[in-house]
């Protein structure tokens, strides 16, 4: 059993991390929506847009049955320019608010836990990310073309296989896109508190704060406690997530003496 002082002090730093936890859903939950709701409009927008290049890839198909080599090239040409084509209006500022939104919340949330009043700065959103979700969604459609060519199959396979792959991004990624954007906003809000309390000469340690269903990675990192702000987490990580879908969070204290 646990020394009355120790009881007190651990139950303490539960409950300090259960009103963290809180607070920080109460900031990231409903952002997460958001770009998710956003995310999954988009898919399904880009959907729509890729049905003329479809339509042109049945036309080759119909035009000559024996697909020569040169019909793989020219489907995949037409799927190419029409993701470049691609304009979702609005997406990428609505993501820059959404993720600004959470950086603004962590380090918000990492300034009370160090009794610091400074201003956030102005964060510079990764205009990358946009093009790092089509990059995988145009990989999976070429993929899928290359397949049907590969193997001889009707355009009606094609069709099947992109659709499942805009309904998985529609059911799963979108979700899984919005929880990592806006944690990993979160998180780095708190990340750059913590570097301008060390610029001020604060001694910072940090601890990875885990969910309740944390991955092993994760919840061995969170096994270490407290570090100082300087040292990695033993996944290699400086601050949460240490994965896609991670909500993981990234608290801090002052270092003791």
């Amino acid at each position: 059993m646990l020394a009355p002082e120790l009881a007190v002090a651990e139950n303490a730093l539960r409950l300090a991390e259960h009103l963290m936890q809180a607070h920080k859903r109460k900031v990231v939950d409903p952002l997460i929506l958001s770009v998710a709701v956003a995310t999954a409009n988009r898919f399904r927008a880009q959907r729509r847009a890729l049905q003329g290049a479809l339509d042109q890839v049945e036309a080759m198909l119909a035009a000559d049955n024996r697909m020569p080599s040169a019909l793989p090239q020219a489907a995949g040409l037409a799927i190419l320019t029409a993701f470049d084509d691609f304009k979702f209006s609005g997406f990428d500022d609505h993501l820059d608010a959404q993720t600004r939104e959470a950086f603004d919340g962590g380090w918000g949330i990492a300034a009370t836990q160090l009794g610091l009043e400074d201003a956030p700065p102005d964060r510079q959103f990764n205009d990358l990310v946009t093009e790092e979700i089509d990059a995988t969604t145009r990989g999976a459609v070429i993929d899928a073309a290359r397949d049907v060519f590969q193997g001889g199959l009707a355009f009606s396979a094609l069709v099947s296989l992109v659709d499942d792959i805009f309904r998985d991004a529609v059911d799963n990624r979108a979700d899984m896109i919005a929880t990592t954007e806006i944690a990993s906003a979160f998180n780095a809000g708190a990340a750059a508190l913590a570097t301008a309390a060390r610029d001020q000469g604060v001694m910072v340690e940090k601890m990875w704060s885990a969910e309740p269903d944390a991955c092993d990675i994760c919840q061995a990192n969170a096994d270490q406690g407290w570090i100082d702000d300087d040292e990695t987490f033993d996944s290699g990580d400086d601050a949460p997530g240490a994965h896609p879908w991670c909500r993981c969070s990234l608290e801090l204290r002052t270092a003791e003496d």
